[in-house]
């Protein structure tokens, strides 16, 4: 009889076990069911995140954007001071330049000014705009300044005769 009331309490321990077993892996398995609301939700918040990202970098380039933008101001002043020391000739030649560099600087910070206003859908297009703008400009100057360090050597190289 104590084996039999052993294995009915084993068997009764077995069965509540299992029931209970059965129990959890039921409710895991609706937990799993992922409902179209459930969707809507995680992409409304992997929307959300992408446009958090993406304004981040927005607001990062424009930052970088005008850092670049102050030194060019500081180059085209740096040309104007080695402007007034030169002679008529390459006075003339480099107040022109700087002229020129004004304009396309201008432009690069109306073209900024757009971008802060532009939606993210146009952002990544006016970012490759005004990547080019900027190097077109940076070009500028190193020809504007390696031209006026030539002329300058001619000319001393002139008066030492």
């Amino acid at each position: 009889m104590k084996i039999t009331a052993l294995m009915t309490t084993v068997l009764v321990v077995f069965f509540m076990a299992g029931y209970i077993a059965y129990g959890q892996v039921t409710k895991s398995l609706k937990k799993a069911e992922v409902t179209q609301s459930d969707v809507k939700k995680e992409t409304g918040e992997a929307i959300e995140t992408t446009g958090a990202y993406v304004r981040q970098q927005k607001e990062q380039y424009q930052k970088e954007v005008e850092e670049k933008l102050q030194g060019i101001g500081g180059k085209i002043k740096e040309l104007n001071r080695r402007a007034e020391k030169s002679g008529r000739k390459a006075k003339e030649k480099l107040t022109d330049a700087v002229e020129e560099l004004k304009q396309k600087r201008d432009a690069v910070s109306d073209r900024l000014k757009g971008l802060r206003e532009a939606g993210l859908e146009k952002w990544e297009k006016a970012r490759t705009e005004l990547d080019s703008m900027i190097s077109d400009i940076e070009r500028s100057y190193r020809r504007v300044s390696t031209g006026f360090e030539e002329q300058t050597d001619d000319k001393l190289k002139e008066e030492s005769k």
